[in-house]
């Protein structure tokens, strides 16, 4: 059972995008710039692949809950689980 869905991380390409386009911006940070996109490109496309697996396999099942995207804060330190399955039994199982 689908619990929460993955999120579009499109908006943080676009910011970075938009960042390229500014003529102020140093040609080091330009290079920064450009890795980042690769990197959250290459990062999303492969979540994005992990997600559907899990949602294709697990999503149906009336056994298995599925929830993607988990951002948690306690005391200003931020932790983040990419997906998170559970079963009737509270079996944890997660992949970052």
């Amino acid at each position: 059972m689908l619990i929460k869905s993955a999120e579009d991380e499109e908006s943080q390409i676009a910011i970075l995008q938009n960042l390229l386009c500014h003529e102020r911006v140093p040609s080091e940070k330009r290079q920064l710039i450009e890795r980042d996109l690769r990197n959250l490109s290459i990062g999303m496309a492969t979540e994005r692949q992990t997600a559907f697996e899990i949602d294709f396999y697990a999503g149906p099942s009336k056994n298995l809950f599925v929830i993607h995207d988990i951002r948690l804060e306690i005391g200003g330190r931020v932790a983040q689980i990419d997906h998170l399955l559970m079963n009737r039994a509270f079996e944890v199982l997660s992949w970052k």
